[in-house]
């Protein structure tokens, strides 16, 4: 799980690893200090956080945003 965040954080491109990640992290309830990092920039990239590069991108965007927002929100 912790690799999968760590991988995107670096460029990676498994989407759907990611957001499972992420969300099994939700579960779990809490986010190490090193995850909280990578993820916060995640959320910082100028990037599209999709898999799909056509109108679906702006849909995917806003769940990995989401999802992401959701695990910093955690204490």
């Amino acid at each position: 799980m912790r690799s999968a965040v760590f991988a995107f954080a670096e460029g990676g491109d498994a989407y759907g690893s990611f957001l499972r990640a992420l969300r099994a992290l939700v579960r779990i309830g809490t986010v190490s200090p090193r995850a909280r990092a990578a993820l916060r920039a995640v959320r910082g990239a100028d990037r599209r956080l999709s898999a799909y590069r056509d109108h679906r991108a702006f849909l995917g965007d806003e769940a990995v945003r989401s999802a992401i927002d959701d695990v910093l929100a955690l204490p």
